[in-house]
């Protein structure tokens, strides 16, 4: 199972992955740009490149570099994208080595059993910030 932490305001997603019995395996960002909410549908453009973060202490690795260069090659992002990703690799990297990632305040944690209502109760702040932020 997997809890996605979605911050419209910032351009990533952070999803807490688990195996089936539980077990909690690591932090998977998901660079995007700012989600665009119309409704109940939400839209977003997958930046390509991609962060783990083990839960074990091994190594943390930036995934898809090479579906990056592809889609840049192919003129597949747009050209504000490209300062959107570094900036936003650059946070990633400095909350790493500040010890404060994956959160912008050093945790992600909904109380057990209450990720629905956090997500839900959450919901409505989401959709107004989202409102008064700039869009692609």
């Amino acid at each position: 199972p997997v809890v996605w932490f979605v911050f419209p305001h910032l351009c990533r997603d952070v999803g807490r992955f688990h195996l089936a019995d539980g077990t909690f395996t690591g932090w998977y960002t998901n660079l995007r740009a700012p989600l665009r909410i119309e409704g109940s549908d939400w839209y977003c453009t997958d930046l390509f490149l991609d962060h783990w973060l083990p839960a074990d202490g091994g190594t943390a690795a930036w995934l898809d570099e090479d579906e990056l260069e592809a889609a840049t090659r192919a003129g597949l992002l747009e050209p504000a994208h490209l300062p959107v990703i570094a900036a936003e690799r650059t946070a990633v990297e400095r909350a790493l080595a500040a010890g404060t990632w994956p959160s912008p305040g050093g945790t992600l944690t909904c109380p057990a059993n209450t990720v629905s209502r956090c997500w839900t109760s959450r919901l409505p702040r989401r959709r107004s910030s989202l409102a008064t932020s700039s869009t692609w």
